[in-house]
């Protein structure tokens, strides 16, 4: 599956959230479960680099290799500028 990442940071609207993932290029994936948000580089083939989940205290974020920790980056910056402090830690 890649390596986890947890991001823990206060929000209101996940649709906010939704929103930053889209400006950084991501695609939304829906199932039954919910939103996926894939990260894909024009060069990584079919396996997105990178994938995320909204959470009720954050983002789950995967690095499937590729631009994976770019995308993390990407992602880290983008939910600092709009919501202040984030909590990263890697989880798997």
């Amino acid at each position: 599956m890649g390596i986890e990442y947890s991001i823990e940071f206060s929000f209101t609207d996940a649709h906010r959230v939704a929103s930053l993932f889209a400006a950084i290029g991501a695609l939304t994936v829906t199932l039954p479960t919910g939103a996926r948000y894939d990260f894909q580089s024009a060069v990584s083939g079919r396996m997105p680099d990178g994938t995320a989940k909204i959470t009720e205290s954050g983002v789950i974020f995967y690095s499937h290799g590729g631009q994976g920790e770019e995308y993390l980056g990407k992602v880290v910056a983008s939910l600092v500028r709009e919501f202040g402090s984030v909590n990263v830690r890697k989880t798997q």
